[in-house]
């Protein structure tokens, strides 16, 4: 989820944390310290971005969503930004920020696992990314429906306490409603792959950008991936079937150290192969990633390589020439 989003979603808990047995007149000081350290907190996980400074494009998705998003991380992180606070704000209660600052970075954990790309919940014990995938990782609809309740609440003060609470209710609402939908569309999927007798080793079904009733759904099959773009009102569901590449040059592919790891890291790989020149070249690709065609069709003339793309690049004779992963 966005970063601007994750700071609305610790606004609106900012609402319903309160510091009892304050001093005279430190009620104010000590809400607007509450409200910057929830935002704090709830941003500091995104912190790994700095694993961009290895150059390491590779080491750079291993790394993110790690450890700094993991369950068994947060009481250690929370000890930053409540060391920072208690350092500079007016609240001298340490265990009290550290909560603060635990409840922050759970929030944005959760934020998180709602979108497919998924989240190492259990790092660094396990690589494993989990995902509820009920949400696109930039929803306007929830970001803008929160802003909108957050800003009505300052700016109508007789109705304030009102205003806060429907954006609690708006937050904890719309994610039941994305998730709920989800559920429906899995059980159509599922369906038609019972009445195709397709067999299948795993099924995703995920969001659109911009639009929470149209879905994308994935079969991962033994060839390759099944693939429908479709309106959770649609009749019947149409799939494409897209096969992987079979061919010496592709096998040999596989057994490249970074093809190896890019295989357990996507949850929908399909194998690709075209030909540059003299060269042939093996594209591994995650479709979870890959944009809608109403999308392709409105940003670029010609359908963009997905991002997340592992590129390996043979000579005529077989040869590995060059690696790249594109993100």
């Amino acid at each position: 989820m966005d970063n601007l989003t994750h700071s609305m979603t610790a606004a609106v808990a900012a609402k319903f944390v309160r510091k009892k047995n304050l001093a005279a007149g430190a009620e104010p000081y000590s809400q607007r310290a509450i409200f910057w350290l929830l935002v704090a907190s709830v941003n500091f996980p995104d912190l790994d971005v700095v694993m961009l400074i290895f150059g390491d494009p590779i080491l750079t998705i291993k790394t993110h969503r790690w450890v700094t998003h993991s369950l068994i991380g947060i009481p250690f992180f929370a000890v930053i930004p409540a060391a920072v606070f208690y350092r500079f704000s007016s609240i001298k209660d340490f265990r009290f920020l550290w909560l603060t600052a635990q409840l922050g970075i759970l929030l944005h954990i959760c934020c998180d696992l709602v979108t497919p790309y998924g989240t190492q919940l259990f790092a660094p014990f396990s690589v494993e990314r989990f995902t509820l995938g009920s949400m696109f990782i930039i929803d306007l609809y929830f970001s803008f429906g929160l802003m909108t309740l957050l800003l009505l609440g300052r700016l109508d003060a007789r109705r304030r306490n009102i205003w806060r609470k429907a954006a609690l209710a708006y937050f904890v609402g719309f994610i039941v409603l994305t998730f709920t939908l989800k559920q429906y569309a899995d059980a159509r999927v599922h369906g038609v792959m019972r009445a195709k007798k397709i067999a299948y080793t795993k099924i995703s079904t995920l969001p659109q950008p911009l639009r929470i009733f149209r879905w994308v759904a994935l079969v991962q099959t033994e060839t390759g991936v099944r693939r429908a773009f479709f309106s959770l009102f649609d009749g019947e569901l149409e799939f494409e079937d897209l096969r992987h590449t079979r061919d010496p040059v592709a096998t040999a592919a596989l057994k490249h150290q970074n093809a190896q790891w890019y295989m357990s890291f996507a949850h929908h790989p399909l194998i690709h192969s075209y030909k540059q020149g003299a060269d042939k070249v093996i594209e591994i690709y995650d479709l979870q990633f890959s944009p809608p065609p109403w999308l392709v069709k409105a940003i670029a003339s010609r359908r963009p390589r997905p991002p997340f793309t592992l590129q390996l690049i043979f000579s005529n004779d077989g040869q590995l020439k060059h690696s790249a992963f594109n993100e």
